[in-house]
C-alpha cells in the first residue's frame, strides 16, 4: 500500500497465496497518523493486475 508518506509498513500487508476457492484477502489497521484520501489498491499476479481504492476520512 502506498500512501502519500510513503510505502506502508502495516502488518498484513505481506503477499499472500490464493486458496482453492482462488480468493486471497488482506486486512490491516490504517494508522490515526495516516493523511486522508482515496487510496490505490494494486494487486498484480502472474503478469495481470486488479485496481481498485479506499476512501481514509
Amino acid at each position: 500500500m502506498l500512501y502519500r508518506s510513503g510505502q506502508s509498513v502495516a502488518d498484513g500487508l505481506e503477499p499472500r497465496v490464493a486458496g482453492p476457492d482462488g480468493i486471497a484477502v488482506w486486512s490491516w489497521t490504517v494508522g490515526a497518523a495516516t493523511t486522508p484520501g482515496d487510496w490505490p489498491i494494486v494487486v498484480r499476479c502472474a503478469g495481470e493486475s486488479a485496481r481498485t481504492s479506499f476512501v481514509v476520512r
